[in-house]
C-alpha cells in the first residue's frame, strides 16, 4: 500500500469476470416515463452551469439545459481530491435526494460517464434501485423532447 495524503491507495490483484445487465441502463422512452413517475428520480451528475443552461454544452448541436423534473448533483460533491467520501458523507449527500417515498433513481450525466460515479456512490451506501441513462445529455439534448432552464 501507499499512502498520499490522508488517503489509503489500495492495490489489488485478481482475476474479474464483467457480466453486462441490461436492466442497468435506460433509454430515452425510460426516461420519459420516469419524468411523470413520482417514485421515480432523474439525477443529473453535470455541473450546476451546464444543468442550469447558464453555460452552453460543449458539443453545439446539444441544447443547454436538463430533463424537466430532475436533480441535480454533481459528481464532483462525491468525491474529495479524487477519492470517493466516506459512507456517512455519501448518505447526507443523498439524504435530499434518495428518500423513502424513491423506488428508483434514473442516473444521468452529459454522456453516461459520471452518471457512474454517482451510480457507484449510491451502491456504496446500500442503495441499489438505480439504472444508468447512458445516453444521457448528448441523447435528450439532442432530441426534440422538451429541455427545462433555471
Amino acid at each position: 500500500c501507499e499512502v498520499t495524503n490522508q488517503y489509503q491507495q489500495v492495490h489489488k490483484v485478481g482475476n474479474f469476470v464483467a457480466q453486462f445487465d441490461s436492466s442497468a441502463f435506460v433509454d430515452i422512452h425510460a426516461v420519459k416515463q420516469a419524468i411523470t413517475d413520482e417514485h421515480n428520480v432523474i439525477v443529473d451528475a453535470r455541473s450546476p452551469q451546464r444543468f442550469s443552461g447558464a453555460e452552453k454544452d460543449p458539443r453545439p448541436q446539444v441544447r443547454a439545459g436538463h430533463i424537466p423534473n430532475s436533480v441535480n448533483m454533481h459528481y464532483a460533491s462525491v468525491q474529495k481530491e479524487g477519492y470517493m467520501l466516506d459512507t456517512q458523507a455519501l448518505k447526507a449527500a443523498f439524504a435530499p435526494i434518495v428518500t423513502a417515498e424513491i423506488d428508483n433513481v434514473v442516473f444521468s450525466c452529459g454522456s453516461g460517464v459520471t452518471a457512474c460515479i454517482l451510480a457507484l456512490a449510491a451502491k456504496e451506501i446500500g442503495f441499489d434501485q438505480f439504472t444508468i441513462y447512458d445516453g444521457s445529455w448528448s441523447d435528450w439534448g439532442t432530441s426534440d423532447e422538451p429541455i427545462k432552464t433555471s
